[in-house]
């Protein structure tokens, strides 16, 4: 899944200075408010121990082209037809440092998990969780482009031709169950995505076969390419596995029903309950291996389903949740009056769209798609969502290199969308389209 990195960069100072106790912890979750996104729950996650039933509502980020990474719901619309992802405005609780014992977060999110198989696909939702409970080889957290920092793996050293690897592993990292993270985990889980041919191995499948990563020794793993990639590193981002845990799961399938719901990690949290559709608790390893950063942190956290806004504005406003994502923007007037919610709002860079369906009329029709793009009213889109969504001029979002807001995008035309409609076989209606939206956004309703 990608990170806004200036978001990371501006919470790593935040972080760093929360850590050496140079701000408190209030300032730190206001801090992270304002940067918000995923970023902010990250930081909340592994950082904070939540003294009363504090309140953060932070929906992930938002569109790049669409919506308020920090606090309410909004999207964009895209270039071509229209947004969609999950925007964010973030509130969170004001709350003084607390020396109580760690508390657990409750996070009212409105996508499901359906698995967490570090071998099968992300997404927002599958991501904030999988990280929790799996280690990587790297970090990638901070400036743009994002720098590597070490995690699994502390140093790493390539071939000129940029076709060998040796990547060196820390000696320290532990599974849940104690024993080392080796060089035979990564091989194992680098090699079972590739088997596994699901999403999680599209970067991997043009440059390794079955024989790329091999073990030296207990803590080096050497990797060779099929043909020259310069940005391995940043494509190495599944979890690393514990070998037997999966073997001792196999079920014929290689683990991959028993890792729907199970994890086999070394990350700072485990798996407590984990129910699609409900909800997904994680509990915080004490003796985590790479520590706790400050002197606070969370017993742990869960993910509740909530699909209906009322419902996860209820729920901010009566303390029961501290986090909640994809709010509505009706919501965020309520939600920012009350004494315990500060929001703040920033735009993301995960890209709004509407999906169409290319293999059947109408919209297999070039013409006809040109026809929607032309005929979406985007502005009006603005307003539905209060404002909170930036129009796309092009498919590079603004904050990302080579950005230019002189390209220009799609505007509402609807001279020319006649044209468009007048190639078709459809000049004279005689069609209805389906638009189906996921139940629970607001956003995506709004748009259809």
């Amino acid at each position: 899944m990608s990170l806004d990195a200036e978001k990371h960069e501006r919470l790593s100072e935040l972080f760093s200075a929360y850590c050496r106790g140079r701000i408190s912890r209030r300032d730190f979750v206001r801090g992270a408010a304002a940067i918000g996104g995923l970023t902010a729950l990250q930081a909340l996650l592994t950082a904070c121990a939540a003294p009363s039933p504090a309140t953060s509502a932070a929906p992930t980020s938002a569109a790049a082209a669409g919506a308020a990474p920090t606090s309410a719901a909004p999207t964009a619309a895209a270039a071509a037809a229209t947004p969609v992802p999950p925007g964010a405005t973030q509130l969170t609780a004001t709350q003084a440092p607390s020396k109580l014992a760690p508390q657990r977060l409750v996070y009212a999110g409105g996508q499901d998990a359906p698995t967490i198989d570090p071998s099968d696909r992300t997404d927002y939702s599958i991501g904030a969780l999988s990280m929790q409970v799996y280690d990587r080889l790297f970090r990638y957290e901070g400036g743009w482009p994002q720098p590597i920092d070490p995690c699994l793996c502390t140093k790493y050293e390539a071939s000129p031709d940029g076709k060998e690897w040796t990547l060196h592993l820390t000696d320290t990292a532990k599974f849940h169950d104690g024993s080392p993270v080796t060089a035979e985990a990564v091989q194992f889980s680098i090699n079972r995505t590739l088997q596994l041919q699901k999403p999680q191995a599209n970067s991997l499948l043009p440059i390794m076969n079955a024989q790329s990563v091999q073990t030296p020794d207990q803590y080096t793993v050497k990797i060779t390419l099929t043909q020259p990639y310069s940005e391995l590193p940043r494509v190495l981002v599944q979890g690393i596995m514990n070998p037997k845990l999966v073997k001792d799961n196999d079920g014929g399938d290689n683990g991959a029903t028993w890792l729907q719901s199970h994890e086999a990690g070394s990350g700072p949290f485990t798996i407590k309950n984990w129910t699609v559709g409900s909800a997904y608790e994680l509990d915080a390893v004490p003796e985590y291996w790479q520590g706790w950063p400050g002197a606070s942190r969370l017993a742990g956290f869960t993910w509740k389903i909530v699909r209906e806004n009322t419902s996860q504005r209820i729920g901010l406003i009566s303390k029961e949740f501290d986090v909640a994502d994809t709010l509505s923007a009706d919501d965020l007037p309520q939600l920012d009056a009350q004494p315990h919610l500060n929001s703040a709002v920033n735009y993301g860079i995960l890209t709004g769209y509407t999906k169409l369906n290319d293999q059947k009329e109408p919209t297999n029709n070039a013409d006809f798609r040109h026809f929607l793009a032309y005929a979406f009213d985007y502005e009006a889109f603005k307003q539905v969502v209060n404002g909170y969504a930036q129009i796309l001029t092009g498919v590079i979002p603004q904050g990302i290199p080579y950005f230019d807001a002189s390209v220009g995008g799609f505007k509402t035309d609807l001279d020319q969308a006649k044209q468009y409609l007048a190639k078709t076989p459809w000049a004279n209606g005689g069609l209805t389209l389906d638009y189906v939206y996921v139940t629970g956004l607001s956003f995506e309703k709004q748009i259809g």
